[in-house]
C-alpha cells in the first residue's frame, strides 16, 4: 500500500480567560510588601495586570517509519520529479494540517543513511535521507528521533540524519552528535 498512516492531533491551546467571552485575563501581582516590626502592622499593594488570550496551535504525528515499499514508491515519484526519491506526495493529505499548526513534532522513527550504505529494512533501518525532504514540505518544525531504531546504523547515521535535518531547517531531540546536543532546548513560537 502507497501511504503513510498518520495519527494527528493537533492541539489548540488557549491562555486561560477570567471569563467565557475570552476577553482579557486579569492576573493580581503583590508587589513590594512593606513590613515594619510590628506582625500586625503588614501592608502588602495588589496591582492588577492586563495580559491577552494567545492562541498556539500543536500538530504531533506518530511513527515516520519508513518499509522499503514506501521507498520504492518514493523512487517511482522521484521519476517524475526528477529526484532519486520524492516522498512529499505521501505526505499529501496531512500537509495542511501539518503547515497550518504554530508547531508541529513528527516522530521519526528510522535514521538515515549516510551515503554509500545500503537501505535497510527490519530488524535494523537505515532509510533514504530524501524524507527530511517531506518533512519539511509537510511543515515540521521538529522531530523526536529517540527510538529503538536510533543507533541501527551506528554514530555515522546518528551525525547523517542530524545533519539532514538542520539542512532542512528541522530541529530535533534524541539523538545527538556532541554531548552539548544531549541538552534539552526550550522552543518558541508566536
Amino acid at each position: 500500500m502507497r501511504r503513510l498512516l498518520f495519527v494527528s492531533l493537533v492541539l489548540a491551546t488557549t491562555a486561560c480567560s477570567s471569563n467565557s467571552a475570552g476577553s482579557d485575563v486579569s492576573i493580581p501581582r503583590t508587589t513590594n510588601p512593606t513590613h515594619s516590626s510590628s506582625p500586625s502592622s503588614t501592608i502588602a499593594t495588589t496591582t492588577s495586570t492586563t495580559v491577552a488570550p494567545i492562541e498556539v496551535t500543536f500538530a504531533f504525528t506518530g511513527d515516520t517509519l519508513i518499509h522499503s515499499p514506501l521507498w520504492a514508491a518514493a523512487r517511482t515519484n522521484g521519476e517524475a520529479t526528477d529526484r532519486p526519491y520524492d516522498f512529499r506526495p505521501m505526505f499529501a493529505d496531512v500537509r495542511g494540517s501539518i503547515s497550518g499548526a504554530d508547531y508541529a513534532i513528527c516522530h521519526l522513527e528510522t535514521p538515515f543513511a549516510p551515503p554509500g550504505v545500503k537501505f535497510s529494512t527490519m530488524p535494523k533501518y537505515q532509510v533514504p535521507t530524501e524524507v527530511a525532504d517531506a518533512l519539511a514540505d509537510a511543515g515540521y518544525d521538529r522531530c523526536s528521533t529517540a527510538s529503538n531504531h536510533t543507533m541501527d546504523g551506528g554514530a555515522a547515521s546518528i551525525d547523517h540524519t542530524v545533519a539532514a535535518l538542520e539542512a532542512v531547517g528541522i530541529t530535533q531531540a534524541g539523538m545527538a552528535r556532541t554531548p552539548a546536543e544531549i541538552e534539552p532546548t526550550v522552543v518558541e513560537t508566536k
